[in-house]
């Protein structure tokens, strides 16, 4: 049922809060900020941001003025319409490329990890202290071959994205 006087339809509003939520939420992982990072920059409750970011919490012109900033953003980039396709592609991206991210690091500390045994090894003269440091490397190889073929995958799905 529609109100009157071009007023919106609870619907409506509720898809208008979501939108915007969605909006939030990619602007935060593109920053690599949490939840609780962006609150307390804001000095709200990290609760309150997630009710913003699922679009159940409406909130006033000057909360979003601060988000903005906190962000770096302006308003009207948290505010701009898009179609549901849109939304979802817009946000599926901006998750990929924190995953991305996140396998990097991940990436980096494996790569260190195994530096570090290759020197484990070349330094040790005990046999069986040897073949166990081997025994990890090879399982450090392992976790690293796994993680590339992820990488790969999301920079696939990233790519798919990016197509107009």
């Amino acid at each position: 049922m529609r109100y009157t006087d071009n007023n919106l339809t609870a619907q409506e509003a509720n898809e208008i809060l979501r939108l915007m939520g969605q909006r939030i939420k990619a602007q935060r992982l593109s920053k690599n900020l949490s939840q609780l990072a962006l609150s307390k920059q804001m000095n709200i409750q990290k609760a309150s941001l997630s009710r913003i970011e699922s679009g159940k919490m409406n909130i006033k012109v000057y909360s979003l003025h601060r988000l903005a900033m906190a962000l770096h953003t302006h308003e009207s980039a948290l505010l701009a319409k898009l179609d549901h396709a849109d939304a979802h592609s817009y946000e599926s991206l901006v998750l990929l490329q924190a995953q991305y991210r996140r396998y990097g690091d991940t990436l980096t500390g494996l790569q260190k990890e195994i530096q570090e045994l290759f020197a484990s090894i070349a330094a040790t003269k005990d046999f069986r202290q040897r073949a166990s440091l081997h025994i990890i490397l090879s399982e450090t190889f392992a976790k690293r071959t796994a993680l590339l073929q992820k990488l790969k995958s999301v920079t696939d799905a990233m790519h798919l994205h990016e197509r107009p």
